[in-house]
């Protein structure tokens, strides 16, 4: 190109087939090839730029959740989650989920960035190499998921459901926990067992199809208003060794491209489970609203299950010499979901190792602090 600009003829010795410029009027023709050249590159390159920076700053985080109360019902309902994130100029659009089912399907298929479930289904979701990660423990289940039998049919303890037919969700918290439940009293031969929705078990309740359910909120109160009676809860589980909850988990490409978004996430999840803490009236309030309850029924159902601390929730998940508490959680519920079928084969513990991820919670504070992209 310096050769052509400083001696045009060098050119034009060379090419005998093109017609005859003089040396001004070729470097003039050059230096608009140059201009051109240049311009073309300063576009491409922008946006290059913008693609890249557009994947390293998406403008929409579609996060799945759970219609109950607690941590996230209450952020969302507080709108911490939106005006944090709208600070980096990114949105969020909430989806809700009935089950984890749909949950894990949406996840599969990229539609969305975060989904809250029972610790089953992320079991399920682990076990099928879904490229998931559990980040968070919403709640440790406990007088929101029970065992209501009717109280007309002599079932006065659990021996007493010999020959009885019981309903719960498969593949569910509420499962797991009935499954345990009979297996502690050798029953699990001796009554009939029915897979049921929850929004099913209640019409199957009032007909008299069942004597009895396990099953969670507000199923649960709502059968217990209507003359059930409660034998024992997931409160009673967990203190037996058989913890259950509801979890969060994240796309692994997208914690790993965006960490700080997904801090600010789990930094609102921690400040509405401190603002509960400190304030339980008030986020019952909060809570009943957004979910159209009374604020009593709310606070009742808050309060029937642990919500955990942050140094809690760090013990669950990590751990520098060990590993969390929930390893052994997912591991006993791997093997349940093994031993009656659901799952083809049984889950490694490597495998259980890779789906925790605790090292987002370590830059997380207990009331505040801003970790944003």
């Amino acid at each position: 190109m310096l050769i052509l600009l400083r001696n045009p003829s060098y050119f034009l010795e060379r090419s005998p087939l093109m017609p005859t410029l003089s040396p001004l009027t070729l470097r003039k023709w050059l230096r608009k090839f140059i201009i051109v050249f240049l311009c073309f590159g300063f576009i491409i390159t922008y946006y290059h730029y913008r693609s890249s920076s557009e994947r390293h700053h998406p403008r929409v985080v579609n996060i799945g959740y759970l219609r109950v109360p607690n941590d996230e019902m209450l952020a969302i309902s507080q709108d911490s989650i939106k005006q944090a994130l709208a600070k980096e100029n990114i949105n969020v659009h909430f989806t809700v989920f009935d089950s984890g089912v749909e949950a894990n399907q949406a996840l599969a298929s990229k539609s969305i960035d975060f989904a809250s479930m029972g610790i089953t289904n992320g079991v399920i979701a682990m076990s099928k190499n879904l490229p998931v990660e559990l980040i968070w423990i919403h709640e440790i289940l406990g007088t929101n998921e029970g065992l209501v039998v009717k109280d007309n049919q002599n079932i006065h303890s659990l021996s007493d459901l010999k020959g009885k037919t019981l309903a719960t969700t498969f593949a569910s918290t509420s499962h797991f926990s009935l499954q345990k439940t009979l297996e502690s009293q050798g029953l699990q031969k001796d009554i009939t067992l029915l897979d049921m929705k929850s929004t099913d078990i209640m019409a199957a309740w009032q007909r008299g199809n069942i004597d009895g359910v396990y099953t969670w909120e507000p199923t649960l109160n709502n059968i217990q208003k209507q003359g059930g009676l409660t034998l024992l809860t997931s409160k009673d589980l967990a203190e037996a060794g058989y913890p259950t909850a509801n979890i969060m988990v994240g796309r692994k490409d997208f914690i790993t491209d965006h960490p700080n978004i997904t801090q600010t996430l789990l930094q609102c999840l921690s400040e509405a489970k401190t603002f509960y803490h400190q304030q339980p009236d008030q986020a019952a309030q909060q809570i009943a609203k957004a979910l159209e309850i009374s604020p009593e029924l709310a606070q009742l159902q808050m309060s029937g299950a642990d919500w955990l601390s942050l140094d809690q929730e760090k013990q669950y998940l990590s751990n520098p010499t060990q590993p969390g508490k929930i390893f052994d959680v997912l591991k006993n519920i791997s093997q349940f979901l093994y031993q009656t079928h659901i799952l083809p084969k049984e889950v490694t513990d490597e495998t259980i190792h890779q789906f925790i991820n605790g090292h987002l919670l370590e830059n997380l504070t207990e009331k505040g602090g801003e970790q944003h992209e």
